[in-house]
């Protein structure tokens, strides 16, 4: 044998070694980039949804390889049973950190519109001064002749820009605090 045929049948061996082994590195790689399924809490895991979804179908999809293989004679009772109460455990993991996550979800949301209710429900009376350039309801940009919010419909200029009591739109003086509202502008 010659020192190029030895090269060349172990270059052809490295190949295929590497070829066949490829699978088992991959998973293995996945495995240490993938979220911690496998405790029994799920607090504190601050995975995203699609890679809790990725857990939770990944397990489905072994579970169906599993019965599969159970099936056509590769896998003897025991090792089904083990493999299969592991994988079942990593999908109820799943199914409780993506309810976990559904309710954080949720209370954000919640709390968003809460905050959204309470700003349309602000009271007239808070209103910012007659000359203001934005509606108190809802921060929409108001002309210097507007009687009322385009956005939202609330009047525009409700409260006394001295003391803050309602006033009507045509009155020339506050009633609460008696100081001078003229036409939207407070006189110099």
């Amino acid at each position: 044998m010659s020192v190029g045929s030895v090269l060349v049948g172990m270059g052809l061996l490295s190949f295929v070694l590497f070829a066949v082994t490829m699978p088992w590195r991959r998973s293995s790689d996945e495995k240490d980039s993938s979220p911690n399924t496998t405790g029994g809490s799920v607090e504190g895991v601050t995975a995203t949804g699609s890679t809790i979804e990725a857990a939770r179908d990944g397990a489905y999809a072994a579970l169906v390889d599993l019965d599969f293989d159970r099936q056509i004679g590769k896998l003897n009772e025991d090792d089904y049973q083990a493999v299969r109460s592991d994988l079942m455990g990593e999908a109820v993991v799943a199914l409780q950190q993506l309810d976990q996550s559904n309710d954080a979800t949720g209370r954000q949301l919640e709390s968003l519109i809460e905050a959204r209710r309470r700003t349309l429900a602000r009271p007239a009376s808070r209103s910012k001064t007659i000359g203001s350039t934005s509606c108190s309801a809802c921060g929409a940009r108001l002309g210097a002749g507007d009687r009322f919010c385009g956005g939202c419909g609330s009047p525009a200029g409700t409260a006394c820009p001295h003391c803050g009591s309602g006033i009507k739109q045509s009155d020339h003086f506050c009633k609460h605090c008696g100081r001078l509202v003229v036409q939207g502008a407070i006189p110099a």
